[in-house]
């Protein structure tokens, strides 16, 4: 019966978390430059390959890697404020 009663769905606080990051990555994205927030929105976004972007985008590949340079390292300065740096002792190593 208690196999029956566990649940694999995500709890409230990682709903809540999820939902954090999302609004964050949204509202920094559409600050955004257009043109880099196009590049962004396909490869993010979509999943898609930077070459597949600059295809449809009808860019050369050094133009759609500049132009996610910032957004994606404003993603990673973003998302420093929902994880903690890792430290060496948080592993189990000895400091």
């Amino acid at each position: 019966m208690a196999e029956k009663l566990s649940s694999s769905a995500a709890s409230p606080e990682t709903l809540t978390f999820g939902a954090e990051i999302r609004a964050a990555v949204a509202d920094g994205a559409s600050r955004l430059p257009e043109p880099q927030r196009d590049v962004f929105a396909l490869y993010a976004g979509s999943g898609l390959s930077m070459a597949e972007v600059a295809r449809i985008l009808g860019l050369t590949l050094p133009a759609v890697k500049t132009r996610c340079s910032v957004p994606t390292s404003e993603c990673a300065r973003t998302s420093s404020r929902f994880v903690r740096p890792l430290k060496i002792t948080d592993c189990g190593a000895a400091a």
